[in-house]
């Protein structure tokens, strides 16, 4: 056999291992595409929810409440587990209920601002 041929037949015989044959392919990719096109939409819609922009202090103050919040969740399982716990605790929430309720003050007109500050609990420090 020539070398013309012998690439030929081995072509061949590689599109025909394959596990979906090209005339399998005329049926399944119309479905794939379908699937595809139907699923992808979906998935964007639900990033471009419309998620306000807010302000650069409220951002800052929200990112560190959540952390604040997700810590007081946690559960201090051993004392190596409950140093770290509280060690963040005094990171992330020492400060948070007076700057909440600073925060409430200033956008007090601003009702995206508020639907946001008024999610968090405003007393969660030792001591208030």
């Amino acid at each position: 056999m020539n070398s013309q041929v012998q690439r030929k037949v081995h072509r061949q015989t590689r599109l025909n291992s394959w596990p979906i044959r090209s005339q399998n392919l005329k049926l399944v990719l119309p479905i794939l595409l379908g699937l595809f096109i139907g699923v992808v939409p979906l998935g964007h819609a639900a990033e471009k929810e419309h998620v306000p922009k807010l302000a650069r202090d409220v951002e800052k103050f929200k990112e560190r409440r959540d952390l604040c919040d997700h810590v007081r969740g946690e559960d201090p399982y051993d004392e190596e587990r409950g140093k770290f716990l509280e060690e963040n605790l005094t990171k992330y929430c020492t400060g948070t209920d007076k700057e909440l309720t600073s925060l409430k003050a200033k956008y007090k007109n601003d009702k995206t601002v508020m639907k946001v500050l008024e999610t968090y609990e405003e007393k969660i420090e030792a001591g208030n």
